[in-house]
């Protein structure tokens, strides 16, 4: 089980996608492999309202959940589609909450998480409603929550990574008391965990975002190598077979894209052929990764690695717009995208859908 949220990327938007060349690299021309195609979409509030999902998380084909929000972030509203495993549909939240949800986890078909980005709580799903299991002190500033792994209605780590405002840092929930988290482990944004003893974090040192940790042995450690230095990360994903991907940019040229692979003990950076601003990263489900890049015209790139080497970028839809979320539907090839498309009226949230998903 492999619960993972990737980091809320603004894209900018409009390079051309062109393919770099590169030794030892094969690559295939967008639009060579099956399509990215609409699964879901709600429009949200009135009719120049925007909303987008931003994370999507699923238990394998049963169940699935993109969260995300309406209008303004401080003045907006969280929202929420729902996968029964046959077809989504748009759920109900508890009355009176703003604020986006910026993540989710979905550990079984009754048990799911989502924290507010500014909001202060966080929101549980038990099998029938949502309702506010925890809410961090705002200490008169808006506090960030961005990451939320969880394994069990009562085994949950909540992340509050800082950014452009300060985090609510790292707790753990354990049974029914909440334990604030220290050290290296106190500024996480997002992670993928692997197990309750065992996650692998994107946190901040020196700057948002900047550093590697591992959760192993009941500690938090920093993880430095050669690859990783001078790069802000954009994703994670872990693998059981301890293998670790890892979506980045140097922090000067957010347009030069890196995937950083951990395997047999040893990280490399492999330069991503295309210019995009990259984001979030699942695994395919046959041992490459899926990236999501954004262009500054306005456009959304679907970028696929095999397990072979190969790469290839799909572009995601002409009206899909700001960031993908991504989730690989386990036990399958297929994955699932959460964002916002493009309508005449302004701006409405969507699921994407690629490869066969029920």
């Amino acid at each position: 089980m492999i619960k993972n949220r990737t980091g809320p990327i603004a894209f900018g938007v409009g390079v051309l996608a062109v393919t770099l060349a590169l030794s030892q690299t094969a690559f295939a021309q967008p639009g060579s492999q099956p399509s990215w195609r609409v699964a879901f979409s709600h429009h949200y509030g009135g009719p120049a309202t925007s909303a987008q999902y931003f994370a999507i998380a699923s238990d394998g084909q049963r169940a699935a959940w993109a969260v995300g929000g309406a209008g303004q972030d401080l003045s907006g509203w969280p929202v929420a589609a729902h996968w029964t495993g046959k077809k989504w549909f748009a759920s109900a939240l508890p009355r009176g909450l703003t604020s986006n949800l910026i993540a989710v986890s979905v550990d079984s078909a009754k048990d799911a998480w989502a924290p507010s980005f500014l909001g202060g709580y966080v929101l549980h799903w038990t099998g029938s409603r949502w309702f506010v299991a925890k809410r961090f002190p705002e200490h008169g500033l808006a506090t960030e929550i961005t990451g939320v792994p969880a394994f069990s209605p009562t085994t949950v780590w909540v992340f509050g990574g800082s950014g452009a405002f300060p985090g609510v840092g790292t707790w753990h929930l354990h049974g029914t008391t909440w334990t604030r988290v220290h050290g290296f482990g106190d500024n996480i944004s997002f992670a993928s965990a692997l197990s309750p003893a065992n996650i692998w974090g994107v946190g901040g040192i020196n700057a948002g975002q900047d550093s590697i940790m591992h959760y192993i042995g009941g500690h938090w450690r920093h993880i430095v190598a050669k690859p990783l230095a001078g790069k802000m990360f954009r994703g994670i994903v872990a693998t059981p077979g301890g293998q670790v991907w890892v979506s980045a940019s140097p922090v000067a040229n957010a347009f030069k894209p890196y995937v950083l692979h951990l395997s047999g003990g040893r990280w490399r950076a492999l330069a991503v052929p295309f210019p995009a601003n990259i984001g979030p990263i699942a695994l395919d489900g046959h041992g490459g990764i899926w990236l999501t890049g954004g262009t500054s015209s306005g456009s959304v790139d679907a970028i696929h690695l095999t397990a072979s080497g190969r790469w290839s970028m799909i572009r995601v839809g002409a009206n899909a717009t700001r960031s993908l979320g991504l989730s690989w539907i386990s036990g399958t090839g297929s994955l699932w995208g959460a964002g916002a498309m493009l309508t005449k009226s302004g701006q409405d949230a969507a699921v994407w859908a690629h490869g066969p998903v029920g």
